[in-house]
């Protein structure tokens, strides 16, 4: 899987965000997923596995699956994604 795909979901997962008007600490903590996500990508090479990332991705998953469950599935994509990539 390459980054650009990965850049893709993101860009998916936070156009969901807006179109399903997530506010407050929920929309804040998506957001610093996808920052956290993007620099993880700017790193050359890209860094080992890191399991706090995964579990945090997992975590979301859990928390939107239900209320958003296109959030949900935009976020199982990109756990779906970071481990083809191995990070």
């Amino acid at each position: 899987m390459s980054s650009d795909k990965l850049k893709q979901q993101l860009d998916i997962l936070l156009a969901e965000v807006d179109q399903l008007k997530v506010a407050g600490e929920k929309r804040a903590v998506l957001e610093e997923l996808v920052a956290a996500i993007e620099l993880r990508l700017q790193s050359e090479p890209l860094p080992e596995a890191d399991d706090s990332l995964a579990d945090q991705v997992d975590s979301l998953v859990l928390c939107f699956d239900a209320e958003h469950p296109s959030l949900g599935m935009a976020l199982k994509n990109i756990m779906m994604t970071l481990t083809s990539m191995g990070i």
